[in-house]
């Protein structure tokens, strides 16, 4: 189906309609896949927004999701669903979904409240993308004190999600930086900052300025991994 639907073989109404069987789905693997082409759809369109269609994602999110809850438990494909869920709803702008997550950073931030490894993704990058200075410069802080790879990864892509497009220019800049970004990380910042809504133009023009830089690096290191 979603090979037909991209090629223009079927019309979105019907592809829409294949997926309504998704509000009584509870496995991994098929909302995974529905989550993805959601995703991508909603990149297509962000020019030109449809509530229409944000409000079709959302209603098949939230007839999953609230069911799961906010609990990490379950076995591995039950919590990584449930963190899939709860990422697109943030994505689409649910409200509940979007309170609860910042909650949850507040206290981790404040209270030093251990969030679940399975949230962490979510509740990060709302925490920094909902927040503001402050939010931002403690994820930072706890990027540059851990020495969990998982955890420099899940905090330094959650920083690309900053609405300040200063910030973001800051997070960019970062990257060039070897003693505050691993050169190996530099692809990820570029990434993450490039999928930001306010960073594409950014990131795009980032890159032309300091081509010769990426050059440079990444021929330095394909060089040494020979």
């Amino acid at each position: 189906m979603s090979v037909s639907f991209k090629v223009g073989i079927l019309d979105s109404a019907l592809a829409f309609n294949l997926t309504r069987y998704l509000e009584k789905e509870e496995d991994y693997v098929p909302w995974e896949t529905a989550i993805l082409h959601m995703e991508v759809l909603d990149v297509l369109m962000q020019e030109k927004s449809s509530i229409v269609f944000v409000s079709i994602c959302k209603k098949f999110d939230e007839a999953c999701c609230y069911n799961l809850g906010w609990t990490d438990e379950g076995d591995h494909l039950k919590k990584k669903l449930r963190s899939a869920l709860l990422r697109v709803l943030v994505r689409f702008g649910d409200e509940e979904t979007i309170t609860k997550a910042k909650l949850t950073f507040q206290n981790w931030m404040h209270h030093n409240v251990r969030v679940a490894p399975n949230l962490r993704n979510v509740v990060y990058s709302s925490g920094v993308k909902f927040g503001g200075s402050e939010e931002w410069q403690f994820c930072w802080k706890q990027y540059q004190e851990t020495q969990v790879p998982s955890e420099k990864r899940l905090l330094l892509t959650a920083l690309g999600y900053t609405e300040d497009m200063w910030r973001l220019s800051q997070y960019l800049n970062y990257s060039l930086d070897r003693d505050k970004v691993r050169p190996q990380d530099t692809a990820l910042v570029i990434g993450v900052a490039a999928r930001n809504t306010i960073g594409r133009l950014l990131t795009w023009r980032f890159v032309r300025m300091n081509w010769p830089f990426f050059v440079e690096m990444y021929e330095l290191y394909f060089n040494l991994s020979l």
